[in-house]
């Protein structure tokens, strides 16, 4: 059944009649409508998932977050002296950016 909700208690009413119950099962089906929107308002071709690379995620146009990336910087483990501050540097230059970033979009 497809249809149009006007407000979130009409959508919350129509997961209760469905027998929805759980958070998560709440909060899949509200997702699971939104990506279904999203796609018939814009070319699926388009549209791009932005995520940390968790499994999940990795549909349409997978871009990977810059910010969660830096998390496999993180766990590279360095061999030598050289290494380690190499991985220094890039992760200090990662958070300088995002420190840059915050203080552009003020």
């Amino acid at each position: 059944m497809a249809g149009l909700f006007i407000n979130e208690a009409q959508w919350q009413e129509h997961l209760q009649q469905l027998g929805f119950s759980s958070k998560r099962h709440i909060r899949c089906a509200t997702e699971g409508a939104l990506f279904a929107q999203a796609v018939e308002v814009q070319p699926i071709e388009s549209l791009v998932v932005v995520s940390d690379g968790a499994g999940q995620f990795k549909v349409l146009i997978h871009a990977l977050c810059w910010v969660h990336a830096e998390r496999l910087i993180h766990n590279l483990i360095p061999l030598c002296p050289e290494h380690r501050s190499d991985i220094k540097k890039v992760r200090n230059e990662i958070w300088d950016f995002y420190r840059e970033l915050k203080c552009y979009k003020v």
